[in-house]
C-alpha cells in the first residue's frame, strides 16, 4: 500500500474515533453512529440501540399547523407585537410587564388558544415513537399543547414553559379552568380573579417565573437514561431548556432537525447528526426509513380529517350566524318599513289637516260678515248703557239744586204762613227730601 494511502487510512481512523463511528479497530457494539444523518439515526433505532429516546421541541414544529413561531421577521409573533414599543420582544412575556399591562398577552393568547390547530407530522412521529415504546419523554417549550392533540399522554410530555391546560390568579393563586380565561379573552376583556380582582393568566411560564417543579424532577432521571436525543425546531436560546442538550453523555447520539445550525452540534466532535431543513419533511423521511410510513400517514390523515371536521363545523356555525344575522337584518328592515309607513300616514294626516284649514279659511268671509252684524248690535246696546250711566250723575245734581231752592223759599215765608202750610209743605218737603234721598 502506498504511503499516501496509509496516511489517508490513519486520518480516517482518527476521524472515526472522534465521531465514535468505529472502524477497523472498532466492533459493532462500539459503533455509536454509522453516519451523521437520518440514515445513521434510522439504523440506530432499527438495531435496537435507541430505546430511551428524548425529544426536545421548539416552536418550529408547530409552524405548519398554522401557529407562527416567535422570532421569524415579519411573520413571527414578536413582530405582531412591535406596536407596544418594548426594547425586546421577551419583555412582553415578563411577569412584571404582564402585571403592568396584560393586554398584549391577551392579544397573543387569542391567536394561540388551543382547539383551533391540529398536530403536525412531526408531532405524529413522536406519537409513533411513544406507541412503539421508544419515547422516554418529550420536553417541549411550546405552549400550544399539540403533543396532546397528537395523542401523547400527559405522562409522556413535560411542558417546560407551561401551557393553556389550566389558569391561576397571580395574586391569591386561586386556580381557574381554561374556559374561564378563554371566555374573557373571547370577550376582549382582561381576565380577573373573582375573589381578589387579581390578574388571571394561564399556567404559562413567563420570564421572571420558575419553571414547573416537574421539569426539574424528571430531567434528573430522564437524561442519564437517554440513548438518543432528538432536537426539533428550536433556536436553543432560552435557558434552562437550551442547556438540556448537554445533559446526555458524550457518546449518546444527538439529532438536530432545524432550519439552521444551533447549539453545540458538531459531527466532528461527537456523534451528532444534522438535518438542516423542514421538520415535517425530515419526520416523513425518518418514518419511511424505519418502515413506519403507512402508520405515520394514518395519524396524519386523522389529523387532517379532524381539521376538516373542525373547518366544516366552523363553516356551519358561520352559516348559522349568517342566517341569524340575516334574520336580524330582515327584522330591522321590517321595522324601518313600518316606521316609514307610520311617517307616510302621519304626513297624510298633516296634509289633510292643512287642506281642512285651507277650506275653512276660504269660507271665513260669509260667516265673518254675519258675525260682524251681531257684534254691531251688541256694540250699540253697550253704548246706550254707557250713556245711561253717564247721565245718572247729571240728574242727581239737578235734584240737589232744586231741593236747595225749595229750602231757601221756605225760609223766606212768614211764620204764620209756614204754620198754616207747614203740614202740607212739610209733607211735600218731606216728599222732596225723600225724593232727594232717593236721588
Amino acid at each position: 500500500m502506498p504511503a499516501g494511502d496509509d496516511d489517508t487510512e490513519e486520518i480516517a481512523e482518527l476521524l472515526r474515533a472522534r465521531l465514535g463511528l468505529g472502524g477497523k479497530a472498532g466492533t459493532e457494539e462500539e459503533r455509536l453512529l454509522s453516519s451523521p444523518d437520518l440514515a445513521g439515526i434510522a439504523e440506530l433505532i432499527i438495531t435496537g440501540r435507541a430505546k430511551n429516546i428524548i425529544c426536545m421541541c421548539g416552536a418550529g414544529i408547530s409552524v405548519s399547523a398554522g401557529i407562527p413561531d416567535f422570532r421569524t421577521p415579519g411573520t413571527g409573533l414578536f413582530s405582531k407585537l412591535e406596536k407596544y414599543n418594548v426594547s425586546t420582544p421577551e419583555q412582553l412575556f415578563h411577569i412584571d410587564y404582564f402585571r403592568r399591562d396584560p393586554q398584549p398577552f391577551h392579544v397573543l393568547a387569542k391567536e394561540l388558544f388551543p382547539g383551533q390547530f391540529q398536530a403536525t407530522p412531526t408531532h405524529c412521529l413522536m406519537r409513533l415513537l411513544h406507541d412503539k415504546g421508544l419515547l422516554l419523554r418529550c420536553y417541549t417549550q411550546n405552549i400550544d399543547s399539540l403533543e396532546s392533540v397528537a395523542g401523547l399522554p400527559n405522562t409522556a410530555t413535560v411542558a417546560a414553559h407551561g401551557n393553556f391546560d389550566a389558569a391561576t390568579c397571580t395574586d391569591c393563586r386561586r386556580p381557574y379552568s381554561t374556559e374561564f380565561f378563554k371566555a374573557a379573552v373571547d370577550a376582549n376583556k382582561i381576565c380577573r380573579c373573582e375573589e381578589c380582582e387579581g390578574l388571571v393568566k394561564p399556567d404559562i411560564v413567563f420570564y421572571g417565573e420558575d419553571l414547573p417543579a416537574r421539569f426539574f424532577q424528571l430531567l434528573k432521571t430522564d437524561f442519564p437514561s437517554c440513548d438518543l436525543l432528538i432536537v426539533l425546531g428550536t433556536s436553543l436560546i432560552v435557558h434552562p431548556f437550551a442547556g438540556l442538550i448537554h445533559r446526555v453523555g458524550p457518546k449518546v447520539p444527538r439529532l438536530l432537525i432545524n432550519r439552521e445550525l444551533v447549539g453545540n452540534f458538531d459531527p466532528l466532535q461527537r456523534p451528532d447528526a444534522l438535518v438542516l431543513g423542514d421538520c415535517d419533511a425530515a419526520a416523513a423521511s425518518l418514518a419511511a426509513m424505519l418502515g413506519w410510513e403507512v402508520e405515520l400517514q394514518v395519524l396524519v390523515d386523522a389529523q387532517t380529517a379532524a381539521k376538516q371536521k373542525g373547518q366544516a363545523q366552523a363553516q356551519a356555525q358561520a352559516k348559522q350566524e349568517g342566517r341569524a344575522q340575516a334574520q336580524v337584518q330582515v327584522q330591522a328592515q321590517a321595522q324601518e318599513q313600518a316606521q316609514e309607513q307610520v311617517q307616510v300616514q302621519t304626513q297624510a294626516q298633516v296634509q289633510a289637516q292643512v287642506r281642512a284649514q285651507a277650506q275653512a279659511r276660504e269660507q271665513e268671509p260669509e260667516g265673518q260678515a254675519a258675525g260682524n252684524q251681531d257684534e254691531t248690535v251688541q256694540a250699540q246696546e253697550l253704548e246706550g248703557q254707557a250713556q245711561a250711566k253717564a247721565q245718572e250723575p247729571e240728574g242727581q245734581a239737578h235734584a240737589l239744586v232744586q231741593a236747595k231752592q225749595e229750602v231757601q223759599a221756605q225760609a223766606a215765608v212768614p211764620e204764620g204762613q209756614v204754620k198754616d202750610g207747614g203740614g202740607e209743605d212739610g209733607g211735600d218737603g218731606g216728599g222732596e227730601r225723600e225724593g232727594g234721598g232717593k236721588a
